[in-house]
């Protein structure tokens, strides 16, 4: 899997505006976050976390209570990823208030069950 763009919207400490981050790696490459402390390195992947498990383990390996993550003021939690698995892409949305998940492969709506 190669993520290539994550989207996050009032999870943690991101506000009411939509971050987007563009992850273009090519074959092989790896990618690094890096920043100050207290910067967000964590909050991007724990959202990544999220999106595609619907839970965040936290700094002991327990989960994290899924109504801390949403931004304290804003709340109606987004977060977006898009990723390449076998060239194919698929599209991972999932949020909070209202709850949901949506899965696009290809462009597509995916309603497979399980």
């Amino acid at each position: 899997m190669i993520i290539k763009q994550l989207q996050i919207k009032n999870f943690k400490s991101y506000g009411n505006n939509l971050q987007q981050i563009d992850l273009n790696p090519n074959k092989g490459e790896l990618v690094l976050v890096m920043g100050r402390n207290g910067s967000g390195k964590s909050s991007i992947s724990d959202a990544i976390d999220f999106c595609l498990y619907s839970q965040v383990k936290g700094k002991k390996k327990k989960r994290v209570i899924s109504k801390t993550l949403p931004n304290r003021l804003n709340k109606n939690l987004f977060t977006k990823i898009i990723f390449d698995v076998d060239q194919k892409e698929y599209i991972v949305e999932r949020s909070m208030n209202p709850n949901g998940v949506k899965l696009y492969e290809g462009g597509v709506p995916y309603n497979k069950k399980g």
